[in-house]
């Protein structure tokens, strides 16, 4: 009798630690994570109501991304969509606008003040996992006024 209640409290509790802590979430196959990443440096730039996209610097390394974004966190932030030479989406990451900086200073009052500002250039460093079926990067800008999107073409030798 006292190994039965033994065995009902322990056999549960097994089974419950086992299945929640010993499986891997499984990966698609469009977000599968390699072991090497790869490092962009854009540059944003608007200019006369339009706005443009260049990369600046391009590195790949070795290494896995911890965590894979599934969704933008703010309604001004700019989706980038990681293409193929058919202009298909392998896998879609998100980054802050980089027209809006989030300034953060002490005023002559010597109270800490935030204060949200608009540029016309920035530079903005992403990491992702490294495909070397992207030929295009698309990006787009939703919830502003200019909702349009810029499609960069990434030279492959």
């Amino acid at each position: 009798m006292k190994y039965l209640v033994l065995y009902r409290m322990i056999l549960p509790t097994v089974f419950i630690f086992c299945s929640v802590f010993g499986c891997k979430p499984f990966a698609s196959d469009s977000i599968k994570n390699t072991d090497r990443i790869v490092f962009f440096v854009f540059n944003f730039k608007k200019f006369e109501g339009a706005w443009n996209v260049s990369i600046i610097q391009e590195q790949i390394v070795s290494g896995k991304l911890k965590s894979l974004p599934t969704a933008p966190m703010y309604k001004t932030d700019i989706a980038i969509d990681c293409l193929d030479k058919n202009k298909r989406v392998l896998n879609t990451y998100y980054t802050n606008d980089p027209f809006s900086k989030l300034v953060e200073f002490v005023n002559d009052n010597g109270a800490f003040e935030r204060k949200q500002i608009e540029v016309d250039e920035s530079q903005v460093m992403i990491r992702l996992i490294y495909n070397p079926r992207i030929r295009y990067f698309r990006f787009k800008r939703q919830a502003t006024t200019d909702s349009s999107e810029v499609i960069l073409q990434i030279d492959k030798t």
